[in-house]
């Protein structure tokens, strides 16, 4: 069996401390991949999170109200930005307890069209002091409606930090790119209610980890679905994710994760549970290992 770098202890641990984490039955050998898989499954999970939320403000606004009436999501305030008719601002202010995290900052978004729901409207999405249990989030996201319950969804540089230590060389950053398109099959009848939604994502994704020492190109085998009536949202879904190192020597087994969010596994048989299963191969050797982690919900 290989010997774990110790370098890479903090990047196990640092999976740990974004996600509720299952041992599974890793050693050593597979943990450094397993926890990049599940550092990115945490960062598709706060995006999700956050298009969630922009979603149900921009479809359950009342945008015709003169003055507006603010509306409360994820514990937020969300109203119109009293200077620009066409922003909209979802602020957390100094610390909001929401989904057992506290978060604090804004999310902006402005509308360009006659509507979000409308064939053609865009949404451009900002995080303006934006942190999450004290960790700063940047990046921007870009929501384009294409007609016919169809979104195209557009996430640019949406930066985590971890919890390495100075002495360790931290904080390090994950950094995240999509380009996923989302089509609503339930739900989309009833705009003011968002508790009947489903929809399905594909697409593509790209990030690095560490100042680029690590990167993952991404691919969605199967379509992620999220319906809204289960409390983690992701009921099923596979992705694939190459993963490749800069370092030397490589501290890498595997070069390839599949993630499978597993419909109807267990006494679930809806999917709507927290696991996903790790299938870690090498693509060379073709030697292969498997973990069971959780996550917090999409």
């Amino acid at each position: 069996m290989r010997k774990f770098n110790y370098k890479f202890l903090g990047l196990a641990a640092l999976a740990m401390a974004f996600t509720a984490c299952e041992d599974g039955d890793l050693t050593s050998t597979g943990e450094v991949e397993a926890a990049m898989g599940e550092l990115y499954v945490t960062a598709e999970s706060n995006v999700s999170q956050i298009y969630r939320n922009v979603d149900e403000a921009m479809r359950t606004f009342d945008f015709s109200a003169n003055p507006s009436v603010p509306i409360t999501i994820d514990n937020a305030t969300f109203d119109r930005d009293a200077s620009d008719p066409n922003k909209y601002i979802l602020d957390y202010g100094t610390g909001t307890a929401t989904r057992g995290k506290v978060i604090e900052g804004a999310i902006e978004m402005t509308l360009t069209g006659t509507g979000y729901l409308d064939m053609g409207s865009t949404v451009d999405v900002s995080l303006v002091n934006f942190k999450e249990d004290d960790k700063p989030v940047s990046g921007s996201l870009f929501v384009e409606n294409m007609g016919s319950d169809k979104f195209d969804l557009d996430v640019t540089a949406f930066t985590m930090e971890d919890n390495t230590s100075a002495d360790d060389g931290g904080p390090k950053t994950f950094v995240l790119n999509t380009d996923k398109s989302m089509q609503w099959t339930a739900g989309s009848a009833t705009p003011d209610d968002v508790s009947d939604d489903v929809y399905t994502i594909s697409g593509t994704a790209d990030a690095t980890y560490d100042n680029s020492n690590y990167s993952f190109d991404v691919a969605i085998g199967t379509p992620m679905v999220i319906d809204n009536t289960c409390s983690y949202r992701l009921t099923e879904g596979v992705i694939d994710l190459d993963i490749a190192t800069t370092v030397d020597p490589n501290p890498l087994t595997f070069n390839k994760a599949t993630i499978d969010f597993i419909a109807g596994d267990g006494g679930n048989q809806d999917g709507c549970d927290k696991f996903f299963d790790i299938m870690l191969k090498n693509t060379e050797t073709e030697s292969e290992i498997s973990t069971t982690r959780q996550f917090n919900g999409f």
